[in-house]
């Protein structure tokens, strides 16, 4: 078994009370409950919109649309 250092604990301490850290650990957990390809494609889409990636509302009407059709294309929904 590998030693682990003080300072490691301290770091991987610090890194658990990160939000990213916490965003990750909510997304392992739930894709740990098998959700479809669709369910993870609307978390993206979701995740993105709340960034404000799409730039407008428009936009990300744009890109939900495309989504859904890709899925129906994919066969997935």
């Amino acid at each position: 078994m590998r030693k682990v250092t003080i300072e490691e604990i301290r770091r991987e301490q610090k890194i658990r009370r990160r939000r990213s850290y916490a965003q990750f650990k909510e997304l392992i957990e739930w894709l740990q409950t098998s959700p479809s390809i669709a369910e993870v494609a609307e978390l993206f889409w979701k995740e993105l919109d709340r960034r404000h990636a799409f730039g407008s509302i428009q936009n990300a009407i744009c890109a939900k649309e495309s989504m859904k059709l890709a899925l129906e294309d994919a066969g997935v929904v």
